[in-house]
C-alpha cells in the first residue's frame, strides 16, 4: 500500500472518529471570516455609502441641469448607455417645525425609471390616486423629523403655500446627503408640480446619463458643455456625489485596519488551539504511524493537509455566508470584491501558518510515546495554591493546576478566548465613533472654518453681523469666484472648483483651487453663471471661531 493511500485513509478515519471536533473547527473559522466580511462591508458602507446606493438605484454617472428641456440627443453621446429624464425641478422652501429649509421638488413618473430610480426605504412610491403625496429623500427627511403621513408644507417663490403629505422616504445616489448638499430633494408627480409651480421659467430640467465606463465621466461632461452651451446651468459627476457622501477621516481607516488585523489574529489562535488539541489527542495514532514507517515529514504533512483542509473549508463557508448576508441586507453590489478577496487570501495564509506549528510538533512524536513519570514542568499558580489552601475538592484542585501550570499555553488559550470580545468591543466602538462623526463632530475634535454667505444682504452688513457674534474671533472678508480647473467640466456657480480670494488685516491672499465637497443652491445667496466661459462671484466673509 502506498504512503499516499494509507495517509488518505487515516485522515478519513480520523475525521469520522472526531466529527464533532472537525465541525467545530470549520464553524469557528467560518464564523470569523463571515464576521470579518460583514464588518468590512458595513464599515465600507458607513464611510462610503455611495457605491451601494448607486448599485441599488442603478445611478447615473453624470447629472445635467438646464434652463429648459434639452433638445439635443444626449443619449447619442459616445459612451452613454442610458438616460434618466429629463425631469422638471422647481425650487421651494419647506416650512417645518418653525424653521425653513430649501428644497427641490422633482417631477417623477408613477412608474420608476430603469436608471437612477430612488429606492423606497419606508412607505411607498408615488401613486396617481394620491396626488398630494410626496416622497422625501432620507437624509432630508431625517433632518426635518418627517415620518410617513406627516404634512409637508412648502412655499413657492411667489409666496404661495401648499401642503403635501409624506407617502414615502427613499434613498438616492443623485446627490449627497442633506445638509452637506443642499437643497434637499423631494419627489412629486408631474401634474402635482405643474399645480404647485405652473411657471416654467422658475424651474429647471434635470437629466442623468449612465455611462458604460464611469471613468469617462469628465470627458462626457465636457462634451455636454460643448453641446448645450448657454442652455447649461451646471453639471456634476458621480465623483462629486461620492466625495460628498463619504467620511474622509484617517481614523476610520485605521479602525477598519485594526479590526481586520484583530480578526486575523482571532482566526489564527482559534485554529491553532483547535489543531493543537487534536494533535494532543492523536499522539497514540501518530506513534502508530511512526512505527509503521512514516517519516517525520510525512506525519507533519498529513496533519497539515487534514487541519489545513478544515481551515480552508471554513474560509470558503464563511465567505459564502458573509457575502450572502450582506447581499441580502444591502444588495449584491454593496459587497466590495477587493476587501473580500483580501480577507479570504489573508485568512487562508493565516490558517496554513497556524496549523503548521501543531503539525511540526506532531511530526516529532516518537514511535513509542513516553509515559510521563512526573507532573508537567512548571510552577503551581497562585490559583492552584489557593485551591489547596481552602481545601477545595480534588477535581477543582487538579483542574486549576493543569490549567495554569504551563503559563505560555495558558496565556495563549485565554488570549484566544479574549480576542472575540475585543472584536465585539471594537465593532461597537467603531459604530459609536461613526455616529459621533456625523451627529456630534465637535465631540470628536473635528473643526472647520465658518463661511458666511451674504445672500441678499450687502457684504458689509454681513461682515458687521458676523463680527457682532461674541463667539467669533476674527472676520475676513473674501470673494468666491468659480473656476474651471484643468480636467474639469463644470461651468457655473455650483461647479466642483472655486478660487477664493480673502483679505486679512495686512494683505490680500489667494487660495488654490480645491474640489468642493458639496453643492450649494443658488437660492442660498450665491449667484450663478450661465455658459462655460464666465463666472460670477459673491462676497463671503470668513469667520474664525474662538
Amino acid at each position: 500500500m502506498s504512503t499516499v493511500l494509507a495517509g488518505s485513509r487515516w485522515i478519513r478515519a480520523d475525521l469520522r472518529a472526531r466529527t464533532g471536533q472537525a465541525v467545530l473547527t470549520v464553524l469557528a473559522v467560518a464564523g470569523i471570516v463571515a464576521a470579518l466580511i460583514t464588518a468590512a462591508t458595513l464599515l465600507e458602507d458607513g464611510t462610503n455609502p455611495w457605491r451601494s446606493l448607486s448599485a441599488q438605484t442603478d445611478g447615473a454617472h453624470v447629472w445635467i441641469y438646464t434652463k429648459d428641456s434639452p433638445q439635443v440627443a444626449l443619449g447619442a453621446i459616445d459612451g452613454v448607455t442610458q438616460t434618466a429624464g429629463p425631469y422638471r425641478s422647481a425650487p421651494v422652501t419647506v416650512a417645518q417645525n418653525g424653521k425653513k429649509e430649501p428644497a427641490s421638488l422633482r417631477a417623477m413618473p408613477a412608474t420608476q425609471p430603469a436608471v437612477a430610480h430612488p429606492v423606497v426605504a419606508e412607505g411607498r412610491w408615488l401613486d396617481p390616486s394620491q396626488p398630494d403625496g410626496v416622497v422625501v429623500e432620507r437624509s432630508f427627511a431625517r433632518s426635518l423629523g418627517l415620518r410617513i403621513g406627516a404634512p409637508f408644507t412648502i412655499i413657492t417663490i411667489n409666496g404661495e403655500r401648499h401642503t403635501l403629505y409624506v407617502r414615502g422616504i427613499s434613498d438616492s445616489a443623485d446627490q449627497g446627503f442633506y445638509p452637506e448638499w443642499t437643497p434637499g430633494l423631494a419627489y412629486v408627480l408631474p401634474y402635482t408640480l405643474d399645480r404647485i409651480e405652473p411657471m416654467l421659467g422658475r424651474s429647471e430640467w434635470v437629466t442623468g446619463l449612465r455611462l458604460a465606463d464611469p471613468e469617462a465621466s469628465q470627458v462626457v461632461s465636457q462634451r455636454v458643455v460643448v453641446l448645450l452651451e448657454d442652455r447649461l446651468q451646471r453639471v456634476y459627476t458621480w465623483r462629486e456625489v461620492r466625495a460628498a457622501m463619504e467620511l474622509d477621516n484617517r481614523l476610520l481607516g485605521t479602525l477598519l485596519a485594526l479590526f481586520g488585523v484583530v480578526g486575523l489574529v482571532a482566526a489564527a489562535l482559534a485554529l491553532a488551539n483547535a489543531a493543537g488539541g487534536r494533535v494532543l489527542g492523536q499522539l497514540r495514532d501518530l506513534a502508530t504511524l511512526k512505527s509503521m514507517g512514516f517519516t517525520r515529514g510525512q506525519v507533519a504533512l498529513l496533519l497539515l493537509v487534514e487541519h489545513g483542509a478544515l481551515g480552508l473549508l471554513g474560509v470558503a463557508l464563511g465567505t459564502l455566508v458573509g457575502w450572502g448576508v450582506m447581499a441580502a441586507m444591502l444588495g449584491a453590489g454593496s459587497v466590495a470584491p477587493i476587501p473580500v478577496l483580501a480577507i479570504v487570501a489573508g485568512t487562508a495564509l493565516v490558517v496554513l501558518a497556524a496549523v503548521g506549528v501543531p503539525a511540526w510538533r506532531g511530526g516529532r512524536t516518537p514511535p513509542i510515546p513516553d509515559v510521563p513519570a512526573a507532573p508537567p514542568r512548571g510552577h503551581l499558580s497562585r490559583l492552584a495554591r489557593l485551591a489547596l489552601l481552602v481545601r477545595l475538592p480534588p477535581a477543582l484542585v487538579l483542574g486549576t493546576r493543569d490549567a495554569f501550570t504551563r503559563r505560555v499555553p495558558a496565556f495563549l488559550t485565554a488570549f484566544g478566548l479574549a480576542v472575540p470580545m475585543m472584536m465585539i468591543t471594537i465593532g461597537l466602538g467603531v459604530w459609536a465613533t461613526l455616529d459621533n462623526f456625523s451627529a456630534h463632530p465637535e465631540q470628536v475634535g473635528q473643526h472647520a472654518a465658518l463661511y458666511v454667505k451674504p445672500g441678499k444682504e450687502d457684504p458689509a452688513v454681513a461682515e458687521r453681523l458676523a463680527g457682532q457674534d461674541k463667539d467669533v474671533a476674527e472676520v475676513y472678508p473674501g470673494t468666491d469666484v468659480n473656476a474651471l480647473a484643468p480636467g474639469e467640466a463644470v461651468p457655473c456657480g455650483c461647479g466642483p472648483s472655486a478660487a477664493r480670494r480673502a483679505r486679512t488685516r495686512s494683505r490680500w491672499w489667494r487660495a488654490a483651487c480645491t474640489p468642493a465637497r458639496a453643492r450649494r443652491s443658488p437660492a442660498r445667496g450665491c449667484s450663478t453663471c450661465s455658459g462655460s466661459r464666465s463666472a460670477t462671484g459673491c462676497g463671503s466673509p470668513w469667520a474664525a471661531p474662538r
